[in-house]
């Protein structure tokens, strides 16, 4: 016969019914727990993002690539339309002064210069090189061809050789001349004289001193250089 004072064990069936019973019960209070602080993060940072979008005007939920994904709004306050993009502002350059039109050297813009040997063989002919040199004036215009240019000889004041007779080529040569530029072109003289017409055979020019005289007229301009040399 029981003794009612002493307490019934439980047998080994009940105990694992109830470890059963309170790991299931564990495991529900996990489970809550982990949906609980799930929901509530996602509460914030959604709310977050969410109000993020809507401040700045990106979309929440296009899909990338879609040509119809255009948004709403630029974060202006208004609209974009993709088929009247404004025009861009034509470009402006800031006002210059207009150069000037170049004219004809004068005498103090350029300077001419005629080389010769100091010596020279009779009827052996003379060459010589004619220059042109500017200084830190205006761009200027001259014209070095003979139909401005003109070579002339001379001996004792008397005339020998012109070439407004005898015209040397090229006919134009016009220049446009820099500040602080130079050129050099060649001349000659054949050693004997000359008639209009230039006619072939005239005599030779003797021996003795002479001098050539190079003239460059452009308008009003007149830019000149000399030079002595000896025939022996």
């Amino acid at each position: 016969m029981p003794n009612p004072s002493r307490p019934t064990r439980a047998t080994a069936a009940a105990y694992r019914r109830r470890r059963l019973v309170a790991l299931i019960l564990g495991l529900l209070v996990l489970g809550a727990a982990a949906w609980g602080v799930t929901a509530l993060v996602g509460l914030f940072t959604g709310g977050d993002a969410e109000a993020t979008a809507t401040s700045t005007g990106a979309p929440t939920s296009s899909p990338a690539g879609d040509p119809t994904d255009v948004p709403t709004d630029t974060g202006t306050g208004g609209a974009t339309d993709p088929t009247t993009a404004p025009e861009p502002s034509p470009t402006e350059y800031p006002l210059g002064a207009t150069p000037p039109t170049p004219t004809a050297c004068t005498p103090e813009q350029a300077q001419l210069t005629l080389t010769v040997p100091a010596t020279n063989a009779v009827g052996a002919g003379v060459a010589m090189v004619l220059g042109v040199s500017t200084g830190s004036g205006p761009d200027c215009l001259v014209d070095l061809g003979s139909g401005a240019t003109v070579l002339e000889i001379s001996s004792g004041g008397v005339p020998v050789w012109s070439s407004a007779q005898c015209p040397f080529e090229p006919t134009s040569r016009r220049l446009l001349l820099p500040a602080d530029s130079e050129d050099f072109q060649d001349l000659s003289w054949p050693g004997a004289l000359s008639q209009d017409g230039c006619p072939g055979g005239m005599p030779v020019a003797q021996a003795g001193t002479y001098l050539a005289v190079v003239t460059q007229t452009s308008g009003d301009q007149v830019l000149r250089a000399e030079a002595t040399f000896v025939l022996q």
